[in-house]
């Protein structure tokens, strides 16, 4: 789905693209996503679901937990992998309508987060 959207875009992929990048039938993809949408916040989860989140309740001074969570969440999105393909989709490939709506908030929700870390 990654390749496929930094490909096309989230507003020109269909489900049939999605279904032929995988080799599977359209029907395979309708059983686990109703649409394209469900799809894109499903890598999301998973790409971000890679971030390492430090435990805030360790014995540890909460600058560290602070620096090791900012350091990491920088290298998750500077290394080539999953977390950076799919900013490249949210912050490049995602246009703003109302069917990328839930995509747009997600992409808020990860700005928030990065304002935690004192990123802009």
């Amino acid at each position: 789905a990654e390749r496929v959207f930094l490909e096309k875009g989230v507003g020109t992929t269909a489900m049939a693209d999605l279904a032929d990048a995988a080799g599977v039938s359209r029907g395979a993809v309708y059983g686990h996503y109703k649409n394209k949408i469900e799809v894109c916040l499903a890598m999301c989860d998973r790409a971000f679901g890679q971030i390492e989140v430090p435990d805030e309740n360790a014995r540890v001074p909460a600058l560290d937990i602070l620096l090791r969570a900012g350091m990491g969440f920088l290298r998750q999105c500077c290394e080539p992998g999953s977390v950076q393909r799919v900013l490249e989709i949210l912050y490049l490939k995602c246009e703003r309508s109302d069917e990328n709506e839930p995509l747009l908030r997600r992409r808020e929700l990860l700005e928030k987060q990065g304002q935690r870390f004192g990123l802009r």
